[in-house]
């Protein structure tokens, strides 16, 4: 929009700059016939000498001979010619979706990589990594590019795109970046911040999730190492409480992954009221062997993961988060029924890669369950129903608005379930692992139009 306000801006002062020049300079102050611009200096006839116009008549006559002006004229037909032909270039550009970026030099592209507007700074970025990565760009402005990302990362109030992150870590695979750089940038990039839910009803099984979060990262896609990540040690009102042994590995990347991990529920039982659990998260980061698409993952390890070879030294991460214990009897889960919203929340449910193994005596069921954007918050267990038998299959939640995915299934079944039922049923337990989800619809509905994929096995 600002091309064209300014393309059509110098079109109109530049046709303002030829009718000045056309018009002239006036350099005397004669009277001369406005038709045909002969001087009328001496002349006393009422007629003008050259046309014969009546020189009586209203605006006959004007005062003074002009000389056009060269200069005028060249100058704003140039400035014209540019504007229109600009006009059409651009429209070309804009019609055949022409990225005038690739044409652009490095230098351009460096000053706007770091301009307020977020678009064509993003996009002077992408271009810059697109030539990183093909190594059109020279090194040394590669290098001093990825300097100043690393000074942007290293100030909390500087915006910062995942495009930066990229070319730092280009940069660091191609030696521009010595490695205690490089792990300088891993550790400002990296964090996790946690949760407990909250308000926790009394003797509940409290649930802790951790987000871990590459927001001052990379897009993943040029990485050359993970995280791995474990919790070191967790205090309840500063007394140390059994910490689970859970090691995960995460690769930065766009989006963020919870994870969770039950925690002592003798917590719980403590006094009604706020209280407060600080976490020590231990973190390394680890080479990999291939880098993948952008994306962001978390893997888990197992309990007693080892530090592997080429690990880098760990750096300990603190967090703390406040969680209120209700009063006996008090439920921290608020099931509302509402009939009216039955055929929404039904609708918000998809199922999907539902298949069936059958063995001689038995099936296996799998599938996902997606619930996306429900109108309420909801939690349910799940059950396969065949006739009269009903198996509970898994358990899913989702908060209002929004989307979650997982898996379900279960296997030994009896050979009955080989095109089953799926049975929703509101249910707590679930909502407890879901941050933040306190109240959800209260009810029961059925899916049986599923189209099964059946496999065979010995």
């Amino acid at each position: 929009m600002l091309i064209w306000t300014t393309l059509a801006v110098l079109a109109v002062l530049s046709a303002v700059g030829v009718a000045l020049g056309f018009r002239g300079r006036r350099f005397d102050d004669h009277p001369v016939c406005r038709r045909c611009r002969f001087d009328l200096v001496g002349v006393e006839a009422a007629r003008c000498p050259e046309c014969g116009r009546d020189l009586a008549e209203r605006k006959a006559v004007r005062i003074g001979n002009r000389r056009r002006r060269p200069a005028f004229i060249a100058v704003g037909s140039l400035a014209l010619l540019l504007s229109i032909t600009g006009a059409g270039v651009i429209g070309w550009g804009a019609a055949n979706k022409f990225n005038w970026n690739t044409i652009k030099p490095a230098w351009l592209l460096i000053v706007e990589a770091e301009s307020s507007i977020i678009t064509t700074s993003q996009a002077a970025l992408d271009e810059l990594v697109s030539r990183a990565v093909k190594r059109t760009l020279a090194r040394a402005t590669h290098a001093r590019l990825a300097a100043r990302a690393l000074e942007l990362q290293a100030d909390p109030l500087a915006r910062w795109s995942r495009s930066w992150g990229d070319l730092v870590e280009i940069a660091h695979a191609r030696g521009m970046i010595d490695d205690e750089t490089a792990l300088d940038y891993i550790r400002r990039a990296f964090d996790v911040s946690i949760s407990l839910r909250s308000p926790l009803a009394h003797g509940a099984q409290p649930t802790l999730h951790m987000i871990p979060d590459g927001v001052r990262g990379g897009t993943g896609a040029y990485a050359e190492f993970s995280i791995v990540f474990t919790i070191k040690s967790l205090r309840f009102d500063g007394e140390i409480i059994p910490t689970p042994k859970l090691h995960m590995q995460y690769k930065i990347g766009p989006g963020k992954v919870s994870v969770f991990t039950d925690i002592a529920s003798a917590v719980t039982l403590a006094t009604p009221g706020e209280h407060t659990i600080d976490t020590e998260i231990l973190a390394w980061a680890r080479p990999i062997e291939a880098r993948g698409a952008p994306g962001t993952s978390v893997e888990l390890l197992g309990d007693d993961h080892p530090r592997a070879e080429g690990d880098s030294e760990p750096w300990t991460i603190s967090q703390s988060t406040t969680v209120e214990l209700l009063p006996p009897g008090a439920s921290d889960i608020i099931l509302t029924p509402d009939p009216s919203l039955a055929q929404a929340v039904r609708d918000s449910i998809r199922i999907d890669s539902p298949t069936v193994i059958r063995r001689a005596d038995s099936v296996d069921l799998s599938l996902v369950v997606m619930i996306d954007r429900p109108p309420v918050g909801v939690a349910f267990e799940i059950f396969a129903v065949a006739g009269e038998q009903e198996i509970s299959i898994g358990q899913g939640a989702a908060g209002i608005g929004m989307t979650n995915g997982f898996s379900a299934g279960a296997r030994g079944l009896d050979p009955a379930f080989t095109s089953p039922t799926l049975r929703f049923r509101a249910s707590a337990s679930p909502a407890r692992r879901t941050s933040g989800l306190t109240e959800i619809w209260e009810g029961e509905f059925d899916i049986s139009n599923i189209i099964w994929t059946t496999e065979e096995e010995p």
